[in-house]
């Protein structure tokens, strides 16, 4: 990715296997209704795998947002050094981190200190990294490891539903 903001308009899927798409210097603002962006194949976890991405920066620009900003469906996905950035007011992700049935998943390095734009208010109060379960549909096993997260009553930290490890 070049460095610079980046606006996506409708979600950016990584569909290859031993790939490394490199976000360092670019802000990715979300104007998707939608999963911002989707490593692997929504409906076949196996289709894909070695899928790294290396400092993803996302800024929400949907107000009331529940979708991810990143979602994983692949085998051996690794995300490194997530961060956000305050977007329009009110803009909200639903979860930064989304792991579906990835069973060698890795999130090493997570900061929420740069902006927290979780949707937490009395309809719903999401967590930075969810694994939505269930156990035989969707079971991620999980490394996370070198989390920052101080989301100051903005949202909740990890919600891991898959009936595996992390």
């Amino acid at each position: 990715m070049p460095p610079g903001e980046l606006k996506v308009f409708a979600r950016v899927s990584i569909r290859g296997s031993n790939i490394t798409v490199d976000f360092s210097g670019s802000i990715i603002e979300c104007w998707v209704a939608d999963t911002c962006i989707f490593a692997g194949d929504p409906t076949n976890s196996n289709m894909f795998g070695d899928i790294t991405l290396v400092n993803p920066r996302g800024r929400p620009a949907v107000v009331g947002g529940q979708f991810p900003f990143i979602e994983t469906n692949a085998q051996k996905t690794r995300i490194l050094n997530v961060a956000m950035r305050a977007g329009t007011t009110g803009a909200t992700f639903g979860t930064f981190v989304q792991v579906d049935d990835d069973q060698s998943f890795l999130l090493d390095g997570l900061d929420t200190t740069l902006g927290s734009v979780l949707k937490c208010d009395s309809t719903a109060c999401n967590p930075a990294v969810y694994a939505p379960g269930p156990f035989n549909v969707f079971s991620a096993v999980g490394w996370l490891k070198n989390l920052n997260i101080s989301l100051q009553c903005g949202g909740n930290g990890v919600d891991w539903e898959s009936g595996n490890p992390f």
